[in-house]
């Protein structure tokens, strides 16, 4: 029998099953609504990564340090996505003084400032912090601080940026294969053209800290939740949400969100622990938590949160005030 003939005689057996047979298929068939219904990644998880892939796509044309194509990469998180936009947020309002960087307009985990487009093998080492993005010039080191870039041939639509540098820097696990692959002091490249934010300074040297923490950090014991009741953290780190239902908070809400959550750490008489912290106690806070840890006590974070609280003292004063002349006309008429 030809194979033609086989594939007709298949068909033909499909097409016209009988009854017995269609039981038979039914009792062995697999849902795929079931299927998708018990997966963990969902649809709109898919299509928001897409969506952040392609705004760096704007800025970086390839890995930005290897130069693999963008089918090969991924949008990488230089605060990883998981933490949300109610921790990004405390990065934000609690960083040092930053004169040379504006990120007044830095308010989701999903801005492109805070992504890297990075080859697939770059970004797994990035993302468990392997290795790290050094931008100089910085408060401490010039460009020539750095030892020099690693040299590539380069394509015609990139370029090195000017008078600055986004070094990678290994700080794990690098070994001469490894390296061979994604060399250290490798320089990043963005498109000729584009006038897309470079990204933020600020946020690759928050994620150094919590790398350095990672590796080489000693004593976090002695920072659990007994030794540190005022952090200003979510409890929780809240999840980025997702899908179409993805709501914005203004900025006055999530500043009172975190608030709220920064003064229910302070300890007094009659209140104890939340039960989350209660549990969690006796462990130590991960890397991101130490970085936040010392973060929030710089004083132009401080200076800030005091300013903060003096406006927000003063809206309220200015809204009883109105409420109260308000009353009085009421009153009046």
């Amino acid at each position: 029998m030809t194979l033609l003939a086989m594939a007709v005689g298949l068909m033909g057996t499909i097409s016209h099953p009988s009854i017995a047979s269609r039981a038979a298929a039914l009792r062995y068939a697999v849902d795929p609504d079931v299927i998708k219904a018990r997966s963990n990644i969902s649809a709109s998880d898919n299509s928001i990564h897409a969506a952040f892939k392609d705004s760096l796509l704007q800025r970086d044309a390839s890995c930005i340090f290897t130069d693999v194509p963008p089918l090969l990469c991924e949008g990488t998180h230089i605060i990883p996505f998981h933490k949300g936009d109610e921790w990004f947020d405390l990065i934000v309002k609690n960083r040092p003084a930053s004169p040379d960087e504006d990120v007044s307009a830095l308010t989701t985990v999903d801005d492109r400032r805070n992504g890297m487009l990075l080859g697939l093998e770059v970004h797994v080492v990035a993302e468990s912090r392997q290795v790290v993005v050094v931008h100089t010039p910085n408060l401490v080191l010039d460009v020539d601080d750095v030892p020099p870039r690693h040299t590539r041939d380069l394509d015609d639509n990139i370029r090195y940026p000017d008078r600055e540098r986004y070094t990678l820097h290994w700080l794990h696990g690098a070994s001469p294969k490894l390296l061979a692959r994604i060399p250290n002091n490798s320089d990043a490249t963005f498109k000729k053209q584009s006038r897309t934010p470079k990204p933020s300074p600020m946020l690759l040297h928050y994620n150094y800290g919590a790398a350095a923490v990672k590796w080489w950090g000693h004593g976090k014991s002695h920072l659990g939740i007994s030794n540190r009741p005022t952090m200003p953290r979510p409890s929780v780190p809240v999840p980025a949400a997702t899908g179409p239902g993805r709501t914005k908070r203004t900025a006055a809400q999530l500043a009172a969100s975190i608030q709220k959550r920064a003064t229910g750490n302070i300890g007094g008489s009659g209140s104890g622990p939340r039960d989350g912290e209660a549990e969690r106690d006796g462990e130590v806070m991960d890397p991101d938590e130490v970085i936040m840890f010392f973060w929030a006590r710089n004083p132009a974070a401080l200076e800030r949160r005091d300013s903060e609280a003096e406006d927000r003292k003063r809206e309220e004063e200015e809204r009883a005030t109105r409420m109260e002349q308000w009353r009085g006309s009421v009153i009046a008429v």
